[in-house]
């Protein structure tokens, strides 16, 4: 019987953008093709799954269960982003559990150089795998962490302004843009109203301005 690791699939797992990555530069061949992508899957860099070995389902479990317990997700949209940094944090541990590995084969084989620097060597193409896939997974984690971080902003923010109702009727409408043009708008208003009271007010004084007197017409005695 095979020991060979095999990745188990994560229920609602979908395939991870970039996945085609693996070939860009690579063999050009079928079979040069369906040897790498085996290579890929030993190393579980680019599966489609979370790629877990024997022994190691406690330990995701447990680092799942972890993350959703900080991150706290509500609503389908944060479960989904929270996914996204699942598998890309997984990914990146795989990452350097594979450089550990090499880097036990290499010093078990006494080699004096770094094989990883030889151009075209095994240890060469692993590497490049491994940087590939880390940059991969350090992409999708920052970018879902700050759609995460949005997304809870905004039910902050809709706490803070309809507390205790129900906002989910709002869909993924950004409030806190929505209070400022409120705001902007209102004052638009009241700075509109406060000219118009001023003009009115200048038109009632010129309305009622007294008119000034014209002044006494003196006569002289002697001309009467």
């Amino acid at each position: 019987m095979s020991n060979a690791p095999t990745p188990i699939p994560t229920p609602g797992a979908a395939p991870a953008p970039g996945t085609n990555d693996i070939y860009r530069g690579g063999p050009r061949t079928e079979a040069g093709r369906a040897v790498s992508s085996q290579n890929a899957i030993s190393h579980g860099l680019f599966t489609f799954n979370d790629f877990i070995l024997p022994g190691e389902e406690l330990t995701y479990a447990q680092f799942a269960a972890r993350l959703v317990q900080e991150l706290r997700p509500v609503g389908i949209l944060e479960e989904g982003l929270v996914d996204e940094i699942r598998r890309a944090m997984w990914r990146l541990r795989r990452c350097g559990n594979v450089e550990g590995e090499l880097a036990a084969r290499v010093h078990s084989a006494g080699e004096g150089a770094d094989p990883t620097q030889e151009p075209g060597s095994e240890a060469e193409k692993i590497q490049k795998s491994v940087d590939r896939a880390r940059a991969q997974a350090s992409r999708l984690r920052k970018q879902a962490v700050a759609e995460l971080r949005q997304l809870q902003t905004e039910r902050q923010i809709r706490g803070e302004i309809f507390p205790g109702a129900d906002t989910s009727d709002l869909g993924v409408v950004d409030s806190g843009k929505v209070l400022q043009a409120t705001m902007a708008a209102k004052r638009n208003t009241a700075m509109q109203d406060k000219l118009d009271q001023t003009d009115a007010f200048a038109r009632l004084d010129r309305m009622f301005a007294t008119p000034p007197r014209s002044a006494p017409t003196i006569t002289s005695d002697k001309a009467a």
